[in-house]
């Protein structure tokens, strides 16, 4: 509402502005990178603990569970990229095919948590499997196509503190400070790797141990 109204200029030089919390370290400069690497990290945590959830005990914990909402996940991933890059392939904005890859999982689950009772529940366990699936396959996306060069150390650190926080679950010595301090540090690992930072809150996710999940969550 505020970018398409007369506030419009006031609002981009809002989110725009330079910030630089800390200085000496290599991170986000504008609140809109703050607000895309830092805020959408960990709103990929909490939805990578519901991907977990439901791929130990839920929808997508099996082949045949999984293979509707995963070919529904695919057609709505593939389709509209290709009705995107038909429309923009030829003009400056053809490397935003990802963009109507992703289905708004906070938006559509809310939706149908609103109707209640008029909305199946087997329409409901659908949607939130497509949803997640669709999810995994835009956070792949991001990853892969949207990330910058990759500095290779900051990834091995990345990767050095995934095996750290997976033997502290392992050996049961995981607490939520630990989980705190070692998310922190490997987001920054990964914002300075060239990788989409998001990617971080997926990893530590899959690392919370399954009888916490809740906890986490709340």
């Amino acid at each position: 509402v505020l970018e398409d109204s007369g506030f419009s200029q006031k609002y981009l030089s809002i989110i725009q502005r330079e910030v630089h919390p800390v200085k000496g370290l290599l991170l986000p400069h504008t609140i809109l990178h703050w607000i895309n690497d830092g805020l959408m990290a960990l709103f990929f945590f909490l939805v990578g603990m519901e991907i977990k959830r439901e791929l130990l005990l839920g929808e997508l914990s099996s082949v045949k569970k999984a293979s509707l909402p995963i070919a529904a996940a695919l057609g709505g991933m593939i389709v509209p990229a290709l009705i995107f890059l038909y429309f923009n392939g030829q003009t400056p904005y053809h490397s935003g095919w990802g963009i109507p890859m992703a289905t708004d999982i906070a938006f559509s689950l809310g939706v149908a948590s609103l109707l209640g009772s008029r909305v199946p529940v087997s329409l409901k366990i659908f949607l939130m499997a497509l949803a997640i699936i669709d999810d995994l396959g835009a956070i792949a996306v991001i990853a892969v196509f949207y990330g910058g060069a990759i500095n290779w150390m900051y990834l091995l650190a990345g990767a050095v503190l995934v095996m750290a926080l997976y033997l502290f679950t392992k050996f049961g010595w995981q607490r939520w400070g630990v989980t705190l301090v070692g998310g922190i540090l490997l987001w920054y690992c990964i914002l300075n790797s060239g990788i989409h930072a998001t990617i971080a809150g997926v990893l530590v996710a899959f690392l919370v141990p399954l009888g916490k999940l809740s906890h986490y969550e709340h």
